[in-house]
């Protein structure tokens, strides 16, 4: 079972318009709940339309588990290999 904590890799669902449900890697910074947490999230970094501009890193708050990945802008644990 995962447990969230800060500094725990997580996946983030971008909610920008032209890289909208694409997945970005992300750390926890702050847990407030089991389910709402902060994140510093990692864009591909080149500026492309994927990325929709977006920095190298972006500062998300209270962003909430979808383990389903589906819905923008939430976030959901990694595969289990």
């Amino acid at each position: 079972m995962n447990r969230t904590t800060v500094g725990r890799i997580v996946l983030y669902v971008l909610p920008s318009s032209k890289g909208a449900g694409e997945i970005r890697p992300a750390i926890v910074v702050r847990v407030w709940t089991e389910r709402s947490v902060n994140l510093q999230v990692f864009a591909d970094g080149d500026g492309s339309a994927a990325n929709d501009g977006l920095p190298a890193t972006n500062w998300i708050t209270s962003a909430t588990l979808d383990q389903a990945g589906k819905m923008n802008g939430t976030w959901h644990w990694p595969e289990r290999s």
